[in-house]
């Protein structure tokens, strides 16, 4: 998943042909090699998407990554990432924090202010479910019950904010099964 400052990398390039290090770095607050590293990133994630240009800068190559990011809204809503860990943890008995760090190409402490957020959502919307670390792993500790009440939550602010994606619930309801035709959708139990 693309950073907040990645996606603003992005919508910068998408907005001017090409951009240097030091425009960028400048625009955004941030040292150039901050910029280089994320742009690394992005490349990563999505291949040859900026080009660096010798001598003259950056420059969007795959316009098809700022439709990507309009489509999806990833830069709607700042709690996205919040629930997007949530929904990680929900589908996990625990996971390594540098690894789901790495996948979010966070640092681990910026995860664990993350972990307190969502922690502090759990207690607002008074779901017995918290995030606990445990030999530089997280764990989400609670009932079934309460998992699947934050499952439920989860889907709603997914749904209230155009981003759900049905298929990425799918190994949460491994028993169900979701038919969809034009006049309805229908759920059945295996």
């Amino acid at each position: 998943m693309l950073t907040k400052r990645q996606i603003e990398i992005i919508k910068e390039l998408n907005d001017k042909d090409k951009l240097t290090a030091q425009n960028l770095a400048s625009s955004l607050h941030v040292s150039t090699k901050t910029i280089r590293n994320d742009i690394h990133a992005i490349n990563a994630m999505y291949p040859n998407s900026i080009e660096a240009m010798q001598a003259s800068g950056f420059k969007l190559t795959n316009n098809e990554i700022f439709a990507l990011i309009k489509k999806t809204k990833l830069n709607s809503n700042n709690t996205d990432v919040e629930f997007l860990v949530l929904k990680h943890l929900m589908s996990r008995t625990s996971t390594y924090i540098d690894d789901l760090s790495d996948d979010l190409f966070i640092s681990s402490t910026s995860l664990l202010k993350i972990i307190k957020k969502i922690n502090n959502l759990l207690e607002k919307q008074d779901f017995n479910l918290s995030i606990i670390r445990r030999d530089n792993k997280l764990y989400l500790i609670g009932s079934e019950e309460e998992k699947r009440k934050a499952i439920s939550f989860t889907i709603s602010h997914e749904f209230t904010s155009n981003v759900l994606n049905i298929n990425d619930y799918a190994n949460f309801f491994q028993s169900w099964m979701l038919l969809h035709n034009n006049d309805e959708n229908k759920c059945y139990y295996k």
